[in-house]
């Protein structure tokens, strides 16, 4: 045996090389491609978590105030990777949390060519300057490098990537005529690959509001942002009262834009400061206003009390309250009781009122009392907003030796204009003065808040048909004050502290209006004579009607059983005195001798939804033979103000038990009602339906609106923020984003008929961040998760539209629950993202019950040479295909930016499986905006895609 020439050994050692080398290169591609794969899903995961996090920091900034004074929110800045045996982790992700700008003076928001009323003016008389800033995170990511700047500002948190941003939250700091800013101070800085803790606390906030007006100029916001004029663009487009906006000035990063506002309007302002940090400022005492009973009277010998706020330059009560002292002087003659002097001290409470009590110990007539903050002294001037004068009138005990005006019954509630709701009352005064005296003028105060609104939508001006009316009733003169109201539109406006209507002399009122949502004024129309009332005399005091009013609704107030404060100011031996009385109003009552009517109803007990029904009250009686009206409530709101006669139609749009209701009146002040219970069978879902619930793979962090339970459970991959933006066609933004390498996230419309003949899909998107192969749909399943039907989403980085309908499973699914359960998924590809404005699901109750399934379509669009045309106008290239093979109709239309059609070109053929085409669109008059292409089928059934034009 030769074995020096042997060479079997050399194998194994050349394979046991090449299986080493083989492992090596297997553990090299695990660490080079599978370790940074799987650690990018975990930052992209945690990305998604810091966003839900910022979203509620954001939220506690904007609404820490009044009860609430401080929140603390957890905000993870980094997260770790999963433990490795044998490969290697690079170093945790981290990330900052910093304050930006709020110690530089030049970031700030400004409120310019404003003004106040009152004492409040006297602060309000220049422009107001607020330093401000932003917060900003920023992740430090070792894979995921397209991870969002986050920043929240002016109420407002957006995404900045790249590419661009994208909004988080929406702005809440004007609102129709609500204006609500809110100043960031303090500094932070925070930067971890762990948890940090914010501390939110209120600085300067109230639950109160001051009324604005502009100065003669249209009230300019101008604030600092790291976002161009541009962006906030949308304010004009949202906002009905934004007549502008626009970039005041840019530096440093910053851009100082400017919101200009409609003129001639009330605005209802709140400002708050919130510190976050360190070095967190208190607000001093900025100025000092009356709260109430300035301009009232006292009769001599008699006490009144007198309240008056400190606030700081938010208008809140400021951090120093406690510390401060409030001078008071008598300027004329009176003292107060707490010193028995003519001068008087006393510090404010926490919410920064304090009230002396003034003792009418001196002479009659008009006397002024002086407030400060400061030392009242020569330099004292009213008009300063630390100083504030009051006048109180003191009634001279000659005016009747000691007597007033006196209420002789608690008011009596009736209805004035009609509409079935008691929201005028009456009130008999005597005059006990023991002289003639002549009234001047009447204010009203309701006790409770919610009654706001007056205006009698009536055309008549006897009592009970306008806003005020005063009868003497020894000599029946009566005098009228009418506010000249647009009817159902426009209501003076009640505020806490009431409304004062002079009977001497036209007057300017406030109002406000449910059409637009705003404050006005408006000039009193006096008619009749003036009221002078004899000795012993009495007079009708009749206001009507009261209503709540607020955003674009008004509802009649029901004033039986309500308190009011009433006080009516007379002029009696050369001075005017207000004597005040409490009314509690008590409930309608029918005529002396008068029986009331008794109602009766007939209708049937049980329907269908939809059924045409009949009620009549022709059954009523009346025990004294009057002549009967009927008023209906077929909506069952209690407002009979839905049909008059014997008889009344009506039908259900959804099932359950429904009631009818008559009211019977026999003219002499009886009435009596009547009510009919309808049993409604048949579904009672709604016609429209947006996203009512979710399910994606964050399930340890719930958030509102998510169920685990709906399909694609449990197999769920991919991330769902800011929920609530995808259930209204308002703009914002909802973004489903990859879980991994896949999306599968489920969402429920619920609530919807499901007695219809068909049913539609619509949705607003906009792809971002989808690279590489893949397909992204939408996909109708079943309440299993069971495919029912898919279409896809366009991958252009472009907002698109798509709308569909249903194929017959997915309506016989949808009519089956009630609910329509889409998927939005996601297969192959890189990393995906899609930005829904909305998705909604409309029920088709046409008459026609379209069989199969709806075409698919798709179109491109260019300028230039089409159907080898000279290249003028538009080429829409289209594609179409229906898998039931009745494709009959392909249309492309150009529109504007309002969806009005410039161009419309109709493509109709015989049934067939497929079709393309080109349509040549020319000579357009107008601005193109978007093209639309329309499938249909042979039973209706049409798919529509809208895409940008070039």
């Amino acid at each position: 045996m030769d074995l020096v020439g042997d060479r079997r050994g050399q194998s194994i050692q050349i394979g046991a090389i090449l299986l080493f080398a083989v492992l090596v290169i297997a553990f090299a591609s695990y660490q080079a491609f599978v370790v940074p794969s799987q650690n990018s899903e975990v930052e992209f995961n945690h990305n998604q978590q810091v966003q839900s996090e910022l979203q509620d920091l954001r939220n506690a900034i904007v609404s820490v105030g009044g009860v609430d004074r401080s929140r603390s929110v957890s905000v993870r800045l980094g997260t770790r990777y999963p433990s490795r045996l044998a490969a290697r982790n690079p170093s945790p992700p981290s990330g900052s949390l910093r304050t930006v700008g709020t110690t530089d003076e030049r970031v700030d928001l400004t409120i310019a060519n404003a003004q106040a009323s009152g004492e409040a003016g006297d602060f309000w008389n220049e422009s107001q300057r607020y330093n401000t800033g932003a917060i900003t995170y920023r992740p430090s990511y070792n894979v995921y490098t397209n991870g969002p700047t986050t920043t929240y500002e002016q109420t407002v948190l957006y995404n900045r990537f790249r590419t661009g941003n994208t909004t988080v939250a929406n702005q809440s700091f004007i609102d129709g005529t609500d204006i609500s800013l809110v100043a960031l101070n303090g500094t932070l800085s925070r930067s971890s690959t762990g948890t940090t803790s914010v501390d939110v606390r209120s600085v300067s906030s109230s639950t109160e509001r001051i009324r604005l007006t502009d100065d003669g100029t249209p009230i300019n916001i101008t604030f600092t942002s790291t976002r161009p004029a541009t962006y906030w663009d949308f304010l004009e487009n949202t906002q009905p009262n934004v007549t502008d906006v626009r970039l005041a000035s840019s530096g440093n990063g910053f851009y100082n834009v400017t919101v200009e506002l409609q003129p001639d309007q009330s605005y209802m302002l709140q400002l708050t400061k919130v510190g976050v940090g360190t070095g967190v400022i208190d607000e001093p005492a900025a100025y000092l206003t009356d709260v109430e009973w300035d301009g009232d009277s006292v009769p001599q010998g008699g006490t009144k009390e007198l309240t008056l706020e400190v606030r700081d330059r938010f208008n809140n009560p400021p951090g120093d309250a406690g510390e401060l002292t409030v001078n008071a002087s008598v300027a004329d003659d009176g003292s107060f009781q707490s010193s028995g002097a003519g001068d008087a001290t006393k510090t404010p409470d926490e919410d920064g009122k304090v009230t002396f009590v003034y003792e009418a110990t001196g002479s009659a007539g008009r006397q002024e009392i002086r407030f400060s903050y400061t030392t009242i002294n020569g330099s004292f001037e009213a008009s300063t907003p630390e100083d504030v004068s009051v006048n109180v009138t003191v009634q001279p005990s000659s005016s009747g030796g000691g007597g007033r005006l006196v209420s002789l019954n608690n008011g009596q509630a009736f209805d004035g204009n009609g509409n079935g709701v008691a929201g005028a009352f009456s009130v008999t005064v005597e005059n006990r003065v023991g002289r003639p005296v002549e009234l001047t003028d009447v204010a009203v105060v309701p006790e409770n808040s919610d009654i706001n609104g007056l205006s009698d939508e009536s055309d008549g001006t006897a009592p009970g048909e306008s806003e005020l009316a005063v009868e003497n009733l020894a000599t029946g003169e009566t005098r009228v004050v009418e506010l000249g109201l647009f009817t159902g539109a426009q209501y003076g406006f009640v505020s806490g502290r009431g409304t004062v209507l002079s009977l001497e002399s036209p007057t300017d009122e406030e109002t406000y209006s449910v059409s637009s949502g705003s404050f006005g004024t408006v000039e009193t129309d006096l008619t009749g004579s003036a009221i002078e009332l004899g000795s012993g005399e009495s007079a009708d005091v009749t206001f009507a009607e009261f209503w709540t009013v607020g955003g674009s609704t008004a509802v009649p107030a029901n004033v039986s059983g309500e308190t009011f404060r009433l006080a009516v100011t007379y002029a009696a031996g050369g001075s005017r005195v207000a004597d005040e009385f409490v009314v509690n109003v008590a409930p309608p009552s029918a005529s002396p001798g008068n029986s009331p009517p008794m109602a009766d109803i007939a209708g049937p007990s049980s329907a269908s939804v939809g059924d045409p029904l009949t009620f009549d009250a022709g059954g009523s009686s009346d025990p004294d033979g009057d002549t009967l009206s009927y008023e209906w409530d077929l909506d069952d709101d209690g407002a009979y103000d839905d049909d008059t006669g014997e008889t009344a139609s009506t039908s259900f749009g959804s099932s359950g038990d429904q009631t009818v209701s008559v009211r019977v009146s026999d003219g002499n002040g009886g009435s009596d009602t009547a009510s009919q219970t309808v049993t409604v069978s048949g579904d009672s879902g709604a016609t429209t339906v947006y996203p009512t619930a979710f399910n994606d793979r964050d399930n340890d962090n719930t958030e509102s609106g998510e169920d685990e339970s709906l399909p694609p459970a449990p197999a769920e991959s991919g991330n769902l923020a800011s929920f609530s933006n995808m259930q209204a066609a308002d703009g914002s933004l909802t973004p489903v984003q990859d879980g991994g390498q896949t999306t599968n996230v489920g969402i429920e419309l619920d609530g919807i008929t499901t007695s219809a003949d068909d049913y539609r899909i619509e949705t607003r998107y906009e792809s971002r961040e989808y690279g590489g192969v893949g397909t992204l749909d939408l996909v109708v399943v079943d309440s299993d998760g069971n495919e029912l039907q898919r279409k896809p989403l366009r991958n252009t980085g472009e907002t698109d539209t798509l709308s569909f309908t249903v194929n017959d499973a997915a309506e016989q699914a949808i009519s089956n629950s009630g609910a329509v359960y889409l998927v939005v998924e996601k297969t192959g590809g890189n990393y995906a993202r899609v930005d829904f404005d909305y998705i909604r699901a409309t029920a088709l109750t046409d008459g026609d019950a379209r069989a199969g399934g709806p075409p698919s379509a798709s179109v491109t669009v260019t300028t230039g040479n089409c159907n080898n045309g000279n290249g003028a106008g538009y080429c829409a290239a289209w594609s179409a295909s229906d898998t039931d093979g009745d494709l009959t109709n392909v249309t492309t239309v150009i529109e504007d930016s309002d969806g009005n059609a410039l161009s419309t070109v109709s493509n109709t053929f015989g049934q067939t499986n497929s079709r393309n085409g080109e349509d040549r669109h020319e000579g357009i008059s107008g601005t193109a905006a978007k093209v639309r292409v329309i499938a249909t089928d042979a039973n209706g059934n049409e798919v529509t895609f809208t895409r940008p034009a070039p």
